[in-house]
């Protein structure tokens, strides 16, 4: 349940809302908005909506999330485990470390405590 909390958290920063087509017990993303917002998308022959956004597994899904992330003025940067996402110009001064057991857990992990970080800020 967290996953899927963190990942609507994710969604929201890129630009996503939920779509009130499809599924009303868990939330349903269209495919062209998807695809608007920058994220990997191809529609299949089950339709063209997500119910479940990949950012905690998918690289091609988290690059496109550091990408905004850095076009907001912050740097993403990966060392082994550890991921670090800071800012030194002007006045607003952030540093955020995450170090887990995987490279994309780490990324994962430091981009949700960043969008809450910049949701209470700005």
């Amino acid at each position: 349940m967290e996953t899927q909390k963190n990942n609507e958290l994710i969604a929201s920063f890129m630009g996503l809302q939920e779509s009130e087509r499809l599924c009303k017990n868990s939330p349903t993303y269209v495919g062209d908005d998807i695809v608007k917002a920058g994220l990997p998308f191809i529609g299949g022959i089950m339709g063209n909506c997500m119910n479940d956004l990949p950012f905690n597994s998918s690289w091609d899904w988290l690059m496109p999330v550091v990408e905004r992330i850095e076009s907001i003025d912050f740097v993403v940067a990966i060392r082994t485990n550890t991921v670090s996402i800071c800012n030194n110009s002007g006045n607003d001064l952030y540093f955020q470390n995450s170090v887990c057991e995987t490279k994309i857990k780490s990324l994962y992990e430091a981009i949700i405590k960043f969008i809450n970080w910049h949701n209470k800020t700005h």
